[in-house]
């Protein structure tokens, strides 16, 4: 500490100078020679910079606010001021003094004669003992910065974890201090953690020391620690600082004695004097920093337990054997938490937007890059900060950082901030190992090897097992393990079950392209070991009689036609040991990453047995596990590296059965390539030219593959293969008809089905009658082995039919397709209730189509129960079941069963939902539908609020659809907007309406433009809806806009429509109708008004004609409304005529048959008339009129609460021109 920091205590010598020489006048002291300063029990010492007074026993006095001193006869006696007489002249410096000895000391006493008192003062012993505490190293850059703590809101589990540790007092009165050991890997973390630590504690008030060791700092050393601590302990009190530096000045050698020496006698001794009431935290950081830690290691271990149980000493380090080993002791405790893996990616995440925040180029960061970026760093928080500050320096930030995820950057492998620091950070670690240790070199290579290689990170005793032929046991992995502790992630001997990993991709980087030739690996080298192990463990032990479940893809079944395909058994990953399974799961990728340079015969042989005579059992397994090996480029590469002759002919039965099991189980994907391997053997030669079973076999394959396209929806290359196939098929059904008829069946009903995807139903259909009259022959050949092929094809001939208008013969093919399959399921029971269930689910909707609601009820009510029974047994039925809900849902509404028809849709979409979660791409398009309807239902009940909540998620759902696949999804979006509009404006939220609305015209626009028949009537009905909440919310210019484009459509329509239908015809004058009373309030339009009121009145004149009954009242409404117009341009008489036409009619058609005429109706007219008739002098009249339409809208103000406004300020008008 400098002199300008020091502070003067009350007790002071300099204080106590200045009282003297206040009282006595000026004491001038002369310094004595050093060589004349004498100690002896019966002496005082006077020095001219303070005052030492020693004891007799020679110890420095404890620094007291009562300091005593012993005289020479043992007695104790307090220094009073107060003894001194203020009233005497003079100066009674040494009173009573005993044997006092001055040597060269010339005192001069002014204004006084000179008197003496006993002054038995420690005049300047404190500043000797501040001296030696001066005299102790005062290390700079070795404590705690706030700039370097952790993000807020990261690392909370272990701050936690170490506060809980740091407050709980140990068990019993014996408890020593304890020490808290975070052994984690380079770069975790483990740094800002131990710099948040101290922010914490010193904030608590109990941090006694921080040290941060660094290889780079001079003064980071073991002698600098125990400095540190001692200083820390000066801080907790002067009493303690005093005593500190008395023992120093007692013994000038503790000064800077070595660590231990300082420990055990400073250190030790002080601890009596702390208070007892307070936690005394040490943080010390990065132990492994040290060169030679032996000295702090043997102080942590060994002198820790000395101090009392008020210390708490939180030390860091890298996992070095060295030391963790070392400091296996009851009082250390290990971090329970690791800093790396799965509780690190979300701090990390936390950490990089909070530096993205402060960075320019943070919001050019896009969220999918962010998570790519959260993802690659594995929770690493050195590699995320190393690459932020790289990317400050860089010209285009976002253009490095996805170059820098993509392992594509030149400048962050070439940059000093980039890789080069981590690689340093490498290279240090690995440069303290044994390099000079053969044994230690050959295991390093084996298990390191392994590690930078491996797909997939394996336990210690998986990887012995998998390396057993090259003599590696689970010791070696071990022992490797601990001395590169440093570069995993958590290794611990303890945790049997905790695969072995590197901590960072960009460890196995360093290791396999940028380390120094001795430490680096060869990936290629160990590819091909990899793939020799492997390949040796599959041959031991992929067998029958050890994995139970291959051998599905052998039997009869294979060529059987019509063929009950075996469903691929699962085989997961606890059936199998644990290097059994990756050996099944990646020799693919190890064995195709070789060179044929670097193999051996053995291996040789390995990769000809396995990948060409007998691929059987691994295909089976990869296949039951997941994802089958790409067989067919692991043949490729095995037929060059071992140059051995092979036909495909004798894999060609297994390959087909292989691809078929794949397709049963909608994993088309991976059936290709091995079909495509069969059909590319066949195809050798001229199909006419093979065997008889050989076209067979080439047939099955293309409608496999066919069948394949389709499932992916891939049409075109279906079609094309389809159509080969049946050329085959008809040859060989003319040929040998009673071995290829079924074939021709078979081939003849997939090829129905692609040509019915490509619109091409007349074809389809024409194809699926061929099909059924194959089959019915077949049937009465063998009822047992076609009647249910000929049910399937009954019910996709009906499909066709029914999708190409013809729906009554689409009924006659799906009842006679019911009545096989009830047959079937009577005689051969529930196997075939989904097939019966299916064909009801069809046959409802076709009764539906025909009006045949209550037949279609009951049929869909006996398929739904059949489902719900097979879904009881089959959850994979449950699809099935949801898809019958639904239809039984729509059947129900249109029969009026609200009520029901929202409980089956309610339960359709529990169904969905449940699906939707499982799998969420496949359903989701589903449960949006039901949303939709369910939301339609609600509203129509009533239920606005919950209408929109369903309809708002079905718009959510199809717009994510949407945003995929527009040309397949943007239509129901439109229709989901729509309806989100119409439900808000009849909740009367015009306004809120208007964004759905302009969101559907625009997605209907553009469909319009590709297919005006079906999407111009319902982009009209949008842009009406649109037009009416544009008038209600004062937007009438819009409206107008609006209304003329779906006015300019309507007309289009009605003028192609050339059928009898008045659909389109009575949508434009209802539009009409409307668009003139939108007019008549514009001003400005108002003439205009009068020309739509009389077309739409036209319009709906010749509709009344045609048919009275149904046009009546519209054509009454619309003559009111010309009559509305007229009166708006202050035509009254004209407009008095057609009101009086109008209440003619309305009198007339009420007095033969009053509920022809719904009173609302006839209310709305009539004010309309009333209004018109007051302007003509009929006020008297025009007041009954309005008077009664106001009785009628008062009976339901909720519903007719714009019409009751309306009818009292025309009432009010009328009144006023009556008076």
């Amino acid at each position: 500490m400098s002199m300008k920091d020091e502070r003067v205590q009350p007790n002071d010598s300099t204080e106590t100078d200045k009282q003297l020489t206040s009282k006595v006048g000026r004491l001038f002291i002369r310094a004595p020679s050093p060589d004349r300063l004498g100690h002896s029990a019966h002496h005082h010492d006077i020095r001219s910079e303070g005052v030492d007074l020693k004891a007799n026993n020679g110890m420095p006095l404890a620094h007291d606010a009562s300091n005593h001193n012993t005289n020479q006869s043992g007695d104790r006696t307090r220094m009073d001021r107060n003894r001194l007489d203020k009233t005497r002249p003079g100066a009674e410096v040494f009173a009573g003094a005993n044997d006092v000895r001055l040597d060269n000391v010339q005192m001069t006493v002014v204004g006084g004669d000179m008197h003496t008192t006993t002054v038995n003062q420690n005049f300047h012993g404190d500043t000797e003992t501040r001296e030696a505490v001066r005299r102790l190293p005062d290390p700079q850059g070795c404590s705690w910065d706030p700039d370097r703590t952790c993000i807020q809101g990261t690392r909370q589990i272990h701050l936690d974890e170490i506060s809980s540790w740091i407050n709980d007092d140990p068990l019993g009165d014996t408890a020593t201090a304890g020490l808290f050991l975070i052994g984690d890997a380079v770069g975790s973390g483990k740094s800002a953690l131990a710099h948040t630590v101290c922010q914490r504690a010193h904030e608590g008030g109990c941090l006694l020391s921080s040290f941060f060791f660094d290889r780079m700092n001079q003064r980071s050393t073991s002698t600098n620690l125990l400095a540190a601590i001692i200083r820390g302990l000066c801080n907790v009190g002067e009493d303690v600082k005093h005593a500190i530096g008395k023992l120093i000045v007692e013994d000038n050698t503790l000064a800077s004695a070595p660590p231990i020496r300082q420990f055990n006698e400073i250190v030790v001794p002080i601890c009596p004097l702390l208070p007892t009431n307070r936690r005394y935290v040490i943080t010390i950081d990065a132990l492994d920093e040290l060169d030679e830690p032996d000295v702090v290691l043997k102080l942590l271990r060994e002198f820790v337990p000395h101090l009392p149980r008020t210390f708490r000493i939180v030390a860091t380090t890298r996992p070095e054997r060295r030391i963790m080993q070392y400091l296996e002791k009851p009082h250390i405790r290990l971090s329970s938490h690791p800093l790396t893996g799965g509780l690190s990616h979300r701090d990390v995440e936390v950490y990089v937007r909070a530096r993205l925040e402060d960075a320019e180029f943070g919001t050019m960061i896009m969220p999918e890059l962010l998570n790519a970026f959260v993802a690659k760093a594995e929770g690493v928080f050195l590699w995320a900060a190393t690459v932020l500050n790289h990317l400050k320096h860089t010209y285009d930030p976002v253009a490095e950082l996805e170059e820098i995820i993509q392992n594509k950057s030149t400048y962050w492998r070439e940059d000093d901030g980039g890789t080069k620091i981590l690689d340093r950070l490498y290279l240090h670690i690995l440069s303290k190992l044994k390099w000079g240790d053969q044994r230690f070199v050959e295991k390093y290579r084996l298990v390191v090897g392994a590690l930078v290689t491996l797909r997939e990170p394996l336990t210690a005793t998986g990887l012995s097992s998998l390396y057993k032929p090259d003599n590696v046991s689970v010791y070696d992995i071990h022992a490797i393990c601990s001395i590169l502790r440093p570069l995993l992630r958590n290794h611990s001997r303890d945790s049997a079950n905790q695969p072995v990993r590197l901590f960072h991709f960009s460890i196995q980087e360093y290791l396999t392209q940028r380390a120094p030739e001795q430490h680096r690996l060869n990936i290629q080298e160990h590819h091909t070991r990899l793939s020799r192990l492997t390949l040796l463990t599959l041959k031991e032990n992929l067998t029958l009689s050890k994995i139970p479940v291959l051998g599905y893809t052998d039997g009869d079944w294979v060529w059987n036609v019509p063929v009950r395909v075996p469903l691929i058994p699962v085989l997961s990953r606890d059936a199998m040991a644990e290097h059994v399974w990756y050996a099944t799961r990646f020799v693919d990728g190890h064995t195709l990453a070789i060179e044929q340079d670097n193999v051996g015969k053995l291996h040789e042989r390995l990769i000809r047995d396995t990948f060409l005579l007998d691929p059987c059992p691994l295909m089976e397994a990869t296949a039951s596990i997941g994802s089958v090996l790409p067989i067919v480029e692991l043949q490729k590469q095995a037929l060059e590296m071992t140059g051995a002759h092979y036909d495909l002919e004798q894999n060609a039965t297994l390959f087909y059965a292989m691809a078929a099991c794949l397709h049963n189980v909608s994993r088309s994907s991976e059936a290709i390539p091995i079909i495509k391997q069969t059909i590319k053997h066949h195809l050798q030669k001229d199909s006419r030219e093979l065997p008889i079973r050989s076209q067979q076999q080439l047939v099955l394959s293309l409608h496999l593959l066919s069948s394949c396209f389709l499932k992916l929806h891939k049409h075109d290359p279906a079609i094309k293969v389809s159509q080969k196939g049946l050329f085959i098929a008809r040859h060989l059904g003319i040929s040998k008809p009673e071995t290829f008829q079924p074939i021709l069946a078979q081939v003849l009903h997939t090829h129905s089905v692609i040509l019915a995807r490509l619109d091409r139903h007349d074809e389809a259909i024409k194809s699926d009658m061929e099909t059924v009259d194959l089959l019915r022959q077949l049937a009465n050949t063998d009822p047992s082995k076609f009647q249910n092929s000929l049910a399937t094809s009954l019910q996709n001939l009906a499909w066709q039919l029914n999708r190409n208008g013809q729906t009554e013969e689409a009924v006659d093919a799906i009842e006679e397709a019911v009545d096989l399959f009830r047959r079937l399921a009577t005689k051969d029971g529930p196997s075939f209730d989904p097939g019966l269930a299916s064909s009801l689910h069809d046959y409802a909707l076709y009764l539906d189509n025909m009006e045949q609601h209550a037949d279609a009820l009951a049929i869909a009510k006996e398929a739904i129960a059949i489902r719900r029974k097979v879904a009881t047994e089959d959850n994979s039925a449950s699809f099935s079941l949801a898809n019958s809900l639904h239809n039984y849902a729509v059947f129900l509404d249109k029969s009026g069963c609200s009520a029901e028809a929202l409980a089956a849709m309610q339960e359709a979409i529990i169904i969905r939902r449940e699906l939707t979660l499982k799998n969420r791409p496949s359903f989701e398009h589903q449960l949006a539908n039901s949303l939709h309807n369910y939301a339609s239902y609600l509203n129509d009940a009533g239920y606005r609020s919950e209408a929109l909540a369903h309809i708002q998620e079905a718009v959510g759902i199809r717009q994510a659809l949407a945003a995929k696949l527009p040309s397949e999804f943007e239509p129901d979006l439109a229709s989901s907007l729509h309806d989100h509009a119409t439900y808000l404006t009849e909740s009367k939220r015009h306004s809120e309406a208007l964004k759905p609305g302009e969101e559907a015209i625009a997605i209907r626009r553009t469909l319009a433009a590709r297919d005006p028949i079906t999407f111009e009537p319902l982009l009209s009905d949008t842009l009406l809806n649109h037009a009416d909440n544009l008038d209600r919310c004062k937007r009438p210019l819009e409206a107008r806009g609006v209304f003329s484009e779906a006015t300019g459509i309507l007309r289009k329509l009605v003028a192609r429509n050339s059928s009898d239908s008045d659909e389109e015809t009575v949508k434009l004058a209802v539009n009409l109708n409307n668009y003139a009373f939108m007019l008549s309030h514009l001003p400005g339009h108002e003439e205009e008004s009068i020309d739509v009121a009389r077309e739409s009145a036209a319009i709906h004149r010749q509709l009344f004609l045609r048919d009275p009954s149904r046009f009546l009242v519209n054509h009454v409404n619309a003559i009111a409304m010309v009559a509305r117009c007229l009166n708006s341009c202050a035509r009254y008489e004209e407009a008095a005529t057609l009101a009086q036409e109008a209440l003619d009619l309305h009198r007339e058609t009420v007095a033969n048959d009053p509920a022809s005429f719904p009173d609302e109706a006839a209310a709305i007219i009539l004010v309309v008339c009333g209004q018109t008739l007051a302007n003509v002098g009929r006020a008297a009249e025009a007041c009954g009129l309005v008077k009664w339409a106001i009785d009628v809208f008062s009976q339901d103000r909720s519903k007719f609460n714009d019409g009751l406004e309306e009818a009292n300020r025309v009432f009010a008008a009328v009144s006023r021109l009556e008076d």
